[in-house]
């Protein structure tokens, strides 16, 4: 079941994002981006999705007090006393409404595109509810969670959108020159409610590394690496070429961005689902096995931290490192080099750093 609960919250996550995306491009004049058509049949399916995806979560909780109580009585307690189910009971009333509104409005309507980014975002307050940081700080945590899934899903949804449903690249320097500050502005919203969203939930953002949720945070934070260097040759190097009237294709660059920022959405839904480590009582139970793995000699309990030490093996990861994220580099100036290339050196890249830290780290 758990397996489950942590691919609905990447369903939840890519539907936000496709949502948001549609709806921000279809408010941008049409000389401002690419040609791009998403069917309203399409819109209806991903809103429906969302009540789907979040009643995962319910279920789950239902299960586990089910066999004291019956499916049914438990299903009823959590829907009407859980924060879980009443968020849910919210998510089901917001996303009716809105499919209601997309079958009846056209892909023209301006005004049913900026309704469809309120409902959208209501939407994602409503899961921003039933967060591990709203159980542990209810204003804070609601917002930044809010903040941080906006922010997310307004930089990957029009990627994605432009990525997989874009008919042309017509008008695409207008398009970078508006979407260039976007991204930065989604960049600073995703920090800013990213270290509030730390601050809640994580005492000691290193000593987390030991387990499950730290390990999340981490990978999460090193995808950012060559999500940074894409965005780099997706702004700077296609101008370079476009600019020259050079041929190039920027679409495939655009779209390993996209498959890139929506790892990023996996990762989170895998580690969301874990403890945070506020408050958390460090034991060799909830050691994370991948940290265990490159550790396995040693103890660890409530009084350890994490150390760092230089050795031949960190030396190692560290040049693997660099080659890495040069060659990644370099592979943007090459026409004649298939984006899967770069995209599987990112890869490579992201692996190669992981592993320099964990091998560098001591438990003391």
């Amino acid at each position: 079941m758990e397996l489950f609960v942590l691919l609905s919250q990447a369903v939840l996550y890519i539907c936000f994002a496709l949502l948001l995306g549609t709806f921000i491009l279809r408010i941008i004049p049409s000389e401002l981006r690419p040609n791009v058509v998403v069917r309203q049949k399409v819109l209806v399916v991903v809103t429906a999705l969302i009540p789907l995806a979040a009643f995962l979560p319910v279920l789950d909780i239902t299960l586990y007090i089910a066999p004291r109580l019956g499916f049914t009585n438990a299903l009823s307690i959590v829907l009407t006393t859980y924060t879980v189910g009443t968020a849910w009971d919210a998510t089901l009333l917001i996303a009716l409404v809105f499919v209601v509104l997309l079958m009846r409005t056209t892909a023209t309507s301006k005004v049913a595109s900026y309704v469809g980014i309120v409902l959208t975002t209501l939407l994602i307050v409503s899961v921003a509810w039933s967060s591990h940081a709203a159980a542990l700080n209810a204003t804070t945590g609601i917002v930044s969670d809010t903040l941080h899934l906006v922010g997310a899903s307004v930089w990957v949804g029009i990627l994605l959108v432009i990525s997989f449903f874009a008919k042309d690249t017509n008008n695409w320097l207008a398009f970078l020159n508006w979407f260039t500050y976007t991204a930065v502005g989604c960049l600073a919203i995703i920090g800013i409610s990213g270290f509030m969203l730390m601050d809640i939930m994580v005492d000691g953002y290193i000593n987390a590394w030991m387990i499950d949720y730290g390990q999340g945070l981490l990978m999460k934070h090193l995808l950012l690496v060559p999500i940074f260097l894409f965005a780099f040759a997706n702004t700077a190097v296609s101008r370079f070429f476009l600019l020259r009237d050079k041929p190039f294709q920027p679409l495939p660059w655009i779209r390993f961005e996209a498959i890139l920022l929506s790892l990023i959405f996996i990762v989170t839904s895998a580690f969301s689902q874990q403890n945070p480590p506020h408050g958390a009582y460090l034991s060799e139970e909830l050691v994370s096995p991948i940290f265990k793995w490159f550790h396995p000699d040693v103890t660890i309990g409530a009084s350890n931290v994490i150390g760092f030490v230089v050795n031949l093996q960190s030396v190692l990861f560290l040049f693997a490192s660099l080659f890495a994220i040069i060659a990644l580099i370099v592979s943007f100036f090459f026409k004649k080099i298939p984006p899967i290339v770069s995209f599987i050196i990112s890869i490579i890249a992201v692996v190669c750093i992981y592993a320099l830290l964990m091998v560098t780290t001591v438990i003391r």
